[in-house]
């Protein structure tokens, strides 16, 4: 299961670091979910709307999933089962991409993609590779 939580909401519930993924651009820009922090930004400041917003961070969730699949499957294995993965950030602003990046992780889970990596991991004699070679990521 997916949550998402405002920061300072996950700090207040005391949850296990473990379960917790920053995805602020403004604490760990680094991350796969994390969008630039300039978008932000502009989405704060009326520069952007919401809904240009949303289509550029979709697009780029995308472009990051051709890149780097196996971020984003990691971050699905944390969240299967009876296991929580907790997506906080510091958003100002009332709309926040905390949820787009949550139905974004969830529209994956179902992908051949993601199936055939499960199974790859299971494998001890199957490549790392596996995934990012497979043909299934390019049906997306």
């Amino acid at each position: 299961m997916i949550d998402v939580l405002a920061q300072s909401q996950a700090d207040r519930m005391r949850l296990a670091a473990s379960s917790l993924q920053s995805i602020s651009p403004y604490l760990n820009p680094a991350h796969v979910l994390s969008p630039p922090r300039d978008w932000l930004e502009a989405l704060v400041h009326g520069e952007f709307s919401w809904e240009y917003f949303r289509l550029r961070y979709k697009n780029l969730l995308w472009k990051r999933f051709r890149d780097e699949p196996h971020r984003f499957f990691h971050l699905l294995d944390a969240s299967e089962g009876a296991r929580k993965l907790h997506l906080t950030c510091h958003c100002l602003t009332t709309v926040c991409h905390r949820e787009l990046a949550r139905d974004f992780l969830e529209s994956l889970r179902d992908h051949k993609a993601y199936a055939d990596w499960r199974m790859a991991q299971s494998l001890p004699w199957m490549a790392p590779s596996f995934v990012s070679s497979h043909a299934t990521l390019t049906q997306f």
